[in-house]
């Protein structure tokens, strides 16, 4: 599981090499595994139920093709296999650039984007403003 001390150092979404500056543990960008259970590794943002990941960083968004990029999951060696994108639920949800998409899930810059392993299905919606990265 990924500590918040394994962010320190990253500066680029990466599935499974460490930066040079992130600690020796970290493969890639780190995710928190959070639940909307008690006792357990509570996220106020994760209201969806059990076994949802938690990743958050500051992105320029004017870097991404019209407000998306595309990510793929990476837990213990294993790549996600390729999802076909589908137009996302959510008030958030834009329309997504009509592009050929290299298997992983088109997810919207500055938005809380909410995706499931191995799963086209998608929500959009905003972040609430008391936890958005300043």
């Amino acid at each position: 599981m990924a500590s918040v001390s394994q962010s320190q150092g990253d500066k680029y979404l990466s599935w499974a090499a460490r930066e040079r500056h992130q600690l020796q543990a970290a493969k890639g960008t780190p995710a928190v595994l959070t639940t909307n259970g008690l006792f357990s590794h509570l996220s106020p943002l994760s209201i969806f139920g059990p076994d949802y990941w938690v990743t958050m960083f500051n992105m320029d968004c004017s870097a991404t093709f019209n407000g998306f990029f595309e990510v793929k999951g990476y837990y213990e060696g294993q790549l996600e296999t390729d999802v076909t994108s589908v137009p996302c639920l959510g008030f958030a949800a834009g329309v997504p650039p009509s592009r050929s998409s290299r298997g992983g899930h088109l997810v919207r810059c500055g938005y809380q984007n909410v995706i499931e392993w191995g799963k086209p299905d998608c929500l959009i919606s905003d972040i609430p403003s008391e936890y958005r990265l300043k």
